[in-house]
């Protein structure tokens, strides 16, 4: 188990693209570990958002709100890149409520393996909702 940090080395850039479109992009930055400074060694998963902070993804998942991980979307690897070159090296973890029952609801929700699924339903949503942007809606 690592402690958090912002070395490129240690984080996992996901290709939300579509294979089918031959389409590179969005990216989700993810990193498995704990908060630096953390006595309890809690191990999660952290998403990076593109303001340089990190984010646990239980956040995301208790909201019951799949758009607010919108905001951890970056454009391009360009950009992942560009941040990543540019954070020093400790990291900044955002300290936001993880609601322990929604979470809960979350986790009755999706049977463990259902992860990539809830991913992909997220990912259609998401590009429901950029078409909407770009159509002004």
């Amino acid at each position: 188990m690592e402690t958090l940090s912002n070395d490129y080395r240690d984080v996992e850039l996901l290709d939300l693209g579509s294979e089918q479109e031959r389409q590179r992009g969005p990216f989700l930055v993810v990193q498995a570990g704990y908060t630096p400074g953390d006595e309890d060694v809690y191990e999660s998963l952290f998403v990076l958002r593109p303001d340089g902070c990190w984010v646990d993804v239980n956040v995301y998942l208790s909201s019951g709100k799949p758009e607010l991980l919108d905001e951890a979307v970056f454009t391009s690897a360009q950009q992942v890149m560009e941040l990543l070159d540019n954070l020093p090296p400790e990291p900044k973890v955002a300290e936001l409520p993880v609601s322990e029952e929604g979470l809960r609801a979350w986790l009755e929700a999706h049977p463990p393996g259902a992860m990539l699924e809830m991913a992909r339903h997220w990912l259609a949503h998401y590009r429901e909702r950029q078409q909407q942007r770009a159509d002004g809606s």
